[in-house]
């Protein structure tokens, strides 16, 4: 997982640690028929705010809901696998970011050392995200193999 701090000028949880990327879903992301491709918002966030390309995302899958109580309104839960290599470049990019600064990257094993040390730090829909992840994980966690690598597991 990315955390990064947010810059001290910004609006909402000024210098709390945020999941990078994150954004909004408006209208524009419906095509003629009302269908929302937010795979496609989702990754025009990630470069924006990464500052890497496109292609060096390998998958996007969303795997939960989370209901922002502040501003009703959900967020789409994604797991973005990007190439292990760009690890470096991540941190050298968000050097010259407006909205983030100092992106740490936590390990599913260093998660709840993180969560601990930095509880009331971190924005409030991110912990949510973490949580809806820790929670989809313990549910593949528990089906049976077969079901698992039919969802792509």
């Amino acid at each position: 997982m990315v955390f990064a701090k947010r810059a001290n000028d910004t609006t909402e949880y000024p210098g709390f640690f945020e999941l990078v990327p994150s954004g909004s879903i408006d209208k524009e992301c419906a095509d003629s028929s009302g269908i929302v491709d937010y795979k496609s918002k989702l990754l025009s966030e990630f470069t924006e705010e990464t500052g890497l390309p496109r292609d060096c995302v390998k998958d996007i899958s969303g795997f939960a809901f989370v209901l922002d109580t502040n501003d009703n309104v959900y967020d789409v839960c994604c797991k973005i696998v990007i190439d292990n290599t760009e690890r470096d470049l991540v941190i050298q990019k968000f050097s010259s970011s407006k909205e983030y600064q100092s992106p740490i990257f936590i390990g599913i094993g260093e998660l709840d050392d993180f969560i601990k040390l930095n509880y009331n730090s971190i924005v409030p829909t991110s912990m949510a995200l973490v949580e809806a992840y820790i929670r989809s994980m313990n549910r593949r966690a528990l089906l049976p193999p077969s079901i698992t690598s039919q969802n792509g597991g």
